[in-house]
């Protein structure tokens, strides 16, 4: 059996948080960004599940050779 310890100080933890692929934390309603068409359908699916997560919603369409995601709320 362990034994219980009380007062021990947790080590602050080192890790770096890697930056993110797309930039869906600083977007605003109504901005976008741009993606090749070879990469969109990884940023739709990342869109959606960070838009489910946060109560977000994102669209996606293309624009001339490239496609953008739009947040919309």
């Amino acid at each position: 059996m362990q034994r219980v310890e009380k007062n021990v100080v947790m080590p602050a933890n080192a890790k770096v948080f890697a930056q993110r692929k797309y930039p869906f934390n600083t977007m605003a309603p109504g901005d976008s960004f741009g993606v090749v068409k070879e990469g969109i359908k990884n940023a739709r699916s990342a869109a959606y599940t960070y838009g489910a997560r946060h109560r977000m919603t994102f669209a996606s369409r293309k624009v001339g050779e490239k496609y953008r995601i739009w947040r919309l709320r």
